[in-house]
């Protein structure tokens, strides 16, 4: 719709972008409409990842323009073209930035409508800028809303779009959830042939789940991406924080923070960055697949490990570990092999003794009709009209049987005949029954102010439950065979208990809050002459601390453990040594217990 050119302003002596309107569309109404919405929309936003609007021509100058900022850089399109390798973790970093930039724009009711690669600007210095809202509607001016036309790219739109339906802020979203597995996978998840085909497959809802496409994307993020493309818009993220917040909660399984020092590395240097953030992603989760070994979750520590080995497929450590929970896993099944053969003969034995002790007697009707009494174990079968007739207790010859009674039928009713066959008593075998019962779990260590503010909550068999402030207990319901094991949920403190429910009637059960260790990253300067190896650098703490992290750059996280249970916040220095150099680093800093690490250059 319009030309942009590269300006000078001569008064504020920067550079400029000028859209001029194509002369051919500047007299016609509708589309200096268009023109004049997108600068009254643009002027309205004040964000750091939206370009910002400075000037405009007004409605009724000799040539309709809009001056915006101008970006040193390129698109995302040209990235994606020749830079881009997929790779989930940077595409959450990507998203989560132009989440953030859409959820500014939705707040004061502007709606883009056309999200895709060629609309998002990269700066030089890695900042990532959402450009070009010439079609974005403004919710309360829907009556300047083109109709009757297609506007913005098939690959990225929302079926209501497709349809005509009336779009809002969830359709932004559809389209986020498309730019987020293209940049995953490599690959859009609705191609064809022709937008006829694209704009098919978008209304029936045809695509591959990400983690199919590229294993390297995980279940987490497969599902985070159905969650944004669902076909109905009530289906999707109601909001752009709300997608933001689940694209945070992803990194942070990394102990990645959502800023953008990640990303404007990664645009600047992206093979050496990559090296780097690779290493660091594989001891994150090494790390954490060893606790998850220790505390006996194999599934959860195999799964973490996958992870691993789709980002280094040579990591001895974590094909060591691997081996060392399969073992594991053996180990266990032939302990409950043996278990279960003991038990199942032991049984076996039981039944015998059973069957022998109360076994009836069975009927059967011979060839000539004549009902006899099947033997039992080794006894000989006696034909019906040899078998002697006894009263219970008599001794002596046989007797006739009785008048009207017929010999053999076992009549209980007989005052004659053959004896009842006894009957055995009657077993009935019924599955386990499970029954739900009602626990409370008191956290013990949390601050008045902590309680109040709602920062933790109590998580049990995978549901998340407020802790009440007044008296610091989560009441929740679990089944009544089998204990579970409950996690305090929260940015500095953790702690965890296991439930057994049979003495959940008791009372409540007792979880103390413990403060968790403080991660601190550190980076060199790109541009300092200082870069040494990681592994030449030697640390000294004044609070006991590990290092880990690790890559070709000198970078290196330090995690330190809290001096007491209770304190969150302490004065921490570091010393590092390196080997081969006159120099030493010291550095004072105040740190803070978290589940995710502090940054520093």
């Amino acid at each position: 719709m319009a030309v942009v050119y590269r300006g000078m302003d001569q008064v504020l002596d920067r550079e400029v972008a000028v859209k001029v309107l194509h002369p051919h569309l500047a007299d016609r109404e509708e589309s200096r409409q268009r023109l004049r919405r997108e600068a009254l929309t643009v002027a309205k936003l004040r964000h750091e990842n939206i370009v910002e609007i400075y000037d405009y021509s007004g409605p009724d100058a000799a040539e309709s323009y809009i001056v915006t900022e101008f970006i040193h850089g390129q698109t995302l399109r040209d990235w994606l073209d020749r830079h881009w390798v997929p790779h989930p973790v940077v595409a959450a970093l990507v998203m989560y930035r132009l989440c953030l930039a859409l959820e500014h724009a939705h707040a004061i009711g502007v709606v883009h409508r056309d999200i895709k690669p060629e609309n998002v600007m990269i700066r030089r210095d890695g900042c990532l800028k959402l450009m070009d809202f010439g079609i974005a509607q403004i919710l309360d001016q829907q009556k300047l809303t083109m109709t009757g036309q297609l506007l913005g790219s098939p690959a990225y739109m929302a079926p209501e779009l497709i349809c005509g339906k009336p779009v809002d802020k969830r359709t932004d979203l559809f389209a986020c959830g498309v730019l987020l597995y293209q940049l995953a996978t490599g690959q859009l998840p609705f191609s064809g042939r022709n937008p006829h085909e694209v704009l098919h497959k978008i209304s029936d809802a045809q695509y591959q789940p990400a983690s199919h496409t590229n294993p390297k994307v995980d279940d987490t993020l497969s599902e985070l991406i159905d969650h944004a493309l669902a076909q109905e818009p009530g289906d999707r993220f109601q909001s752009a924080r709300a997608m933001a917040n689940e694209l945070e909660d992803y990194l942070g399984r990394f102990d990645l923070e959502p800023d953008d020092i990640d990303l404007r590395a990664y645009f600047k240097e992206p093979r050496v960055f990559l090296d780097e953030f690779d290493a660091r992603l594989s001891e994150t989760l090494l790390h954490k697949a060893r606790a998850e070994t220790k505390a006996g979750h194999r599934a959860k520590a195999l799964g973490l490990l996958a992870q691993v080995l789709e980002i280094d497929p040579d990591n001895k450590d974590a094909h060591s570990l691997v081996d060392e929970v399969k073992a594991s896993g053996r180990r266990l099944r032939i302990v409950a092999f043996m278990a279960a053969a003991l038990a199942v003969g032991g049984l076996v034995v039981a039944a015998v003794t059973i069957s022998r002790a109360t076994q009836p007697a069975v009927a059967s009707i011979d060839a000539g009709g004549d009902t006899t009494m099947a033997r039992r174990n080794n006894d000989p079968v006696i034909p019906a009209d040899r078998r002697p007739n006894r009263t219970p207790g008599a001794t002596g010859a046989p007797l006739e049987p009785a008048t009207g009674a017929t010999a053999g039928t076992g009549s209980a009713g007989a005052t004659g005949g053959d004896r009842p066959r006894p009957v055995g008593p009657k077993i009935r075998t019924t599955g386990p029954v499970s029954h739900n019962v009602t626990c409370r779990v008191k956290v013990q260590g949390l601050t008045a102010v902590e309680l109040a503010n709602r920062y933790y909550r109590v998580k049990a068999g995978g549901q998340s439950y407020e802790i009440d402030p007044k008296t610091g207990e989560a009441t929740f319901e679990v089944p009544s065979r089998e204990p579970i094991r409950t996690y305090l949920e929260g940015p500095a403190r953790k702690g965890d208990v296991r439930i057994d429910p049979s003495g959940c009637k008791s009372g409540s059960t007792t979880m103390v809050a413990q403060a968790r260790p403080a991660t601190v990253r550190f980076r060199v300067d790109e541009n300092s002459p200082f870069k040494p190896p990681l592994g030449d650098i030697s640390l000294e703490c004044s609070s006991n601390c590990w290092r880990g992290g690790g890559g070709k750059t000198a970078a290196m996280a330090v995690t330190f453990d809290p001096p007491s249970p209770d304190q969150t916040s302490w004065e921490v220095v570091i010393v590092a040594n390196v080997e081969g150099a006159k120099r030493d680093l010291k550095i004072e800093r105040r740190v803070n217990s978290s589940d995710r690490p502090q940054t520093i250059d």
